[in-house]
């Protein structure tokens, strides 16, 4: 076997995609993964907001800017939850653990955490106690939320809400 192939296959930890029931299919752990993991790499091909169509996955990645795939990949199929046990925590297109995560649990992530469109929202379906009801831009969860929620963020939104965040720290000051 080669060296690049071993890596390949050791580089993140076995996933699955099974059905879900209302939400159609989700990525679920083959075997436990440790908190802290690289969970999965997204990946696709990068096009500026106009030319997006409506048959193609995207995750926005910048202001002006999306990760697409025309669909059925793995990571397509990771689903929201409003308490996630995975995100972007090192900024970048990899979603790692956030708590040890069991074999047979489905990996999720916040998808406000990528999303910044002002156009954008759709209904939840997460089930979680805490249930935002519906999933929305970023900015428009609060300050409480996108303080929480800031280091699961992918650097776009970092970027964009640090320099906010510590600007109004020091008007309160």
């Amino acid at each position: 076997m080669k060296t690049a192939e071993k890596q390949t296959s050791f580089s993140t930890p076995p996933l699955q995609v099974k059905k879900t029931g209302r939400k159609g299919h989700g990525v679920f752990a083959s075997a436990p993964i440790a908190a802290g993991s690289l969970v999965v790499h997204l990946s696709g091909f990068v096009l500026p907001t106009h030319k997006l169509r409506a048959d193609y996955m995207a995750l926005q990645i910048d202001s002006d800017m999306w990760l697409c795939s025309r669909g059925g990949r793995l990571d397509d199929m990771i689903n929201h939850s409003c308490r996630p046990n995975t995100g972007f925590t090192g900024g970048g297109l990899k979603l790692f653990a956030l708590l040890d995560i069991a074999a047979g649990e489905e990996i999720t992530f916040d998808y406000s955490t990528s999303l910044t469109d002002e156009a954008w929202s759709l209904n939840c379906l997460c089930g979680e106690k805490a249930c935002r009801k519906t999933i929305l831009p970023f900015q428009h969860n609060g300050p409480a939320y996108m303080q929480k929620h800031l280091s699961l963020a992918l650097d776009y939104i970092r970027k964009l809400y640090a320099t906010s965040h510590r600007s109004t720290h020091a008007r309160q000051a």
